[in-house]
């Protein structure tokens, strides 16, 4: 079942690449993903002991309908996330596949076996943190450059990078078996700019999680 998630995932980007143009008529390189703007929407989700935050994007297929598209933020709360963010710390995530456009008003409570809660013995919940407006810079099926807008809270207002990675250990640091998924490894972080002419190359600081907190810069 996951390799054909995967495989609809992953012909879904393909699909999108080097379509030569994005939703606002911008030229697009090979390879890399259609730009969008509109609605986001940040949830968080928890059932049992699992707990995590959904952050999801609308945006328009190239079949001209509405879907949504995101990543789970891997924090155990709000502060935990909020900190992360303001400290430049790269937040451990995962792609979500392609899903319904419902989600981006969704919060509740979600019975055991429905859509939105793996789950058996748990009632899981979903309730809306904050939303606003996204624009991506740009997009790629490894790397995503996107701007926030209009956040209630503050810290989430400005712009983050999203970069695929395959990581050997999990959100607490612990290794991960040989059985586990790495193909969706996601950091996502914001970006601290340091030139205010941001159609120039940019460089960024940001602390990466199991470093001792040293900071690495890099060049976008």
């Amino acid at each position: 079942m996951l390799r054909t998630l995967r495989a609809q995932s992953q012909s879904s980007n393909i699909s999108e690449a080097g379509k030569g143009k994005g939703n606002a008529g911008t030229a697009v390189k090979s390879g890399d993903l259609s730009l969008s703007e509109g609605n986001f929407v940040l949830q968080e989700h928890w059932w049992g002991e699992k707990h995590h935050f959904d952050l999801r994007f609308e945006k328009i297929n190239s079949e001209g309908k509405t879907i949504m598209i995101g990543w789970t933020l891997l924090a155990d709360s709000q502060h935990e996330l909020i900190d992360k963010i303001k400290s430049n710390t790269k937040i451990l995530s995962k792609r979500k596949m392609y899903h319904d456009p419902k989600w981006l008003t969704f919060e509740g409570d979600i019975q055991p076996g429905n859509e939105g809660n793996p789950t058996r013995n748990f009632v899981a919940n979903m309730e809306i943190r904050t939303k606003g407006h996204y624009k991506f810079n740009r997009r790629q099926t490894d790397f995503a450059d996107v701007e926030l807008s209009g956040v209630s809270i503050s810290e989430l207002n400005g712009r983050f990078y999203l970069r695929l990675v395959k990581l050997n250990k999990d959100s607490q640091g612990n290794p991960k078996s040989a059985s586990e998924d790495t193909e969706e490894d996601w950091l996502f972080w914001k970006a601290k700019v340091q030139e205010s002419v941001l159609d120039r190359p940019i460089r960024f600081l940001a602390v990466f999680p199991g470093c001792g907190g040293r900071r690495h810069r890099a060049r976008r």
